[in-house]
């Protein structure tokens, strides 16, 4: 395991069709201070489950990229070591994840998927001084294409378009599993761009 791992951003897909493989596809945003492989505060890892079994775990380091485990393939590194965010200094990183061949034909055939991202480590969001440690990551652009075959067309699935409209209720309370329902009424909650995951 990666040790003290933060809450997983989970996304279940049921009836699915025929396939023999996955590729999963996203932007992914480290914010504030990513302590990558050494340091007092970490390590720092982000990792991806499918069907609970671990595809890729990195470290990372939003300032210093010698000190990451995460090398970038072609075309997946986006901004390293910027202040994005105009977050009081600190340094974030975005990859294009679905550039990265970890990520690309793995072996799944259920018709029932689950994808869980998380970031991990004895470092993350560790106290410092009283504090905790900032670490924190997004998500956005998600796609799973579904594989089958190595000459067969394969299907991609869009689930969240860059910018797309999505409803969340984040005031704590407990929904129980009726939200789950299709037909589950989400009118009261509140509505937002694109952008899954804090950890």
């Amino acid at each position: 395991g990666v040790g003290n791992p933060g809450a997983p951003t989970t996304l279940t897909l049921r009836n699915l069709p025929a396939h023999d493989s996955i590729d999963i596809g996203f932007l992914l945003a480290l914010i504030d201070e990513w302590d990558g492989n050494s340091g007092f505060l970490a390590p720092d890892f982000f990792a991806v489950l499918v069907d609970d079994e671990l595809v890729m775990a990195s470290t990372f380091d939003s300032e210093e990229t010698f000190n990451q485990d995460y090398i970038p393939p072609q075309g997946a590194e986006l901004v390293v070591n910027q202040d994005l965010w105009r977050s009081n200094g600190n340094f974030e990183s975005a990859y294009d994840m679905s550039a990265d061949p970890q990520l690309q034909q793995i072996p799944h055939s259920s018709p029932n998927l689950t994808i869980q991202w998380l970031a991990a480590g004895d470092g993350y969001r560790r106290p410092f001084f009283g504090n905790r440690d900032g670490e924190s990551f997004a998500i956005d652009n998600v796609s799973v294409t579904l594989n089958r075959g190595s000459v067969s067309p394969h299907r991609t699935v869009d689930l969240l378009e860059t910018g797309a409209t999505w409803r969340y209720l984040d005031d704590g309370s407990n929904q129980g599993a009726g939200w789950r329902q299709a037909n589950y009424d989400d009118c009261a909650w509140d509505q937002g761009p694109a952008q899954l995951g804090y950890g």
